[in-house]
């Protein structure tokens, strides 16, 4: 009882988790190599990697891989919303991805983007179904929500300071390669990230004390039984002590 309520009070101390992708992106070829894991700081066999993905109409739920997990090679079937779950239930910011059985793909962040910070979106194409070798596109086009924003003939565009008005449905054309699928890109505003608050000196040393009590505790079981123990032998002294007193006093009389 005392190891689980111990565990419970230092897992609740362990910071969020989010999704790690590599290669960090939210569009992938049918049967690239894509790794996955939970970026946990502490206590790591508490989160476990879970997937809902979409086959027609039906979404199946994985039983939990564990903290890390490659599909190699990733497939149509794989494309679904992924997500970090702690055994106490939490969960983690969910990413979408995204497999093409087709041509081109649209490299775009997985996470959402904060606001006033550069973005770049890539547009690449795969020749034969090479699954080994992809190239940036000479004749691009980038779409927003259906409306055309950008042509070059690098393959990328980057927004040097990304805003509300960017979020939204993106794809990119790659000439006579077609299209990419489209995904959805969130910003948050620069605003809403509020710097996290020293913890006062009285949490800090209510979180110190937790941490040794429960490290006594269970380090050794038996402290708590030495303790009572011990106490009840000196209280046993002191009345026996007491009562050897009463006796020789009332000898003397």
């Amino acid at each position: 009882m005392v190891s689980s309520v111990c565990h419970s009070a230092l897992s609740d101390l362990s910071p969020p988790s989010s999704v790690k992708i590599f290669p960090d992106r939210s569009q992938f070829f049918k049967e690239e190599s894509v790794s996955l894991s939970c970026e946990v700081q502490k206590e790591p066999n508490l989160w476990k990697l879970m997937r809902r993905k979409t086959v027609g109409t039906n979404d199946t739920f994985s039983p939990g891989w564990g903290e890390h997990y490659t599909l190699d090679p990733i497939m149509l079937g794989d494309g679904g919303v992924y997500w970090c779950q702690s055994t106490s239930g939490k969960q983690s910011t969910a990413v979408n991805i995204t497999v093409h059985g087709g041509s081109v793909i649209m490299q775009s962040p997985t996470l959402p983007v904060n606001g006033g910070h550069p973005v770049t979106l890539t547009c690449r194409y795969r020749e034969n179904m090479n699954k080994d070798k992809s190239f940036s596109c000479l004749t691009d086009s980038f779409y927003k929500d259906g409306s055309l924003i950008n042509n070059g003939t690098t393959g990328e565009m980057t927004i040097p300071v990304v805003n509300k008005s960017h979020e939204g449905l993106w794809k990119c054309s790659c000439g006579n390669h077609g299209d990419s699928p489209e995904s959805w890109m969130t910003v948050t505003s620069k605003n809403t990230a509020v710097p996290p608050s020293s913890p006062s000196p009285t949490t800090l040393w209510s979180t110190s004390l937790s941490r040794l009590l429960c490290g006594l505790l269970v380090s050794s079981p038996y402290l708590m039984v030495t303790s009572v123990m011990l106490v009840k032998c000196s209280k046993r002294k002191r009345i026996s002590q007491g009562a050897e007193r009463e006796t020789c006093e009332g000898r003397e009389v």
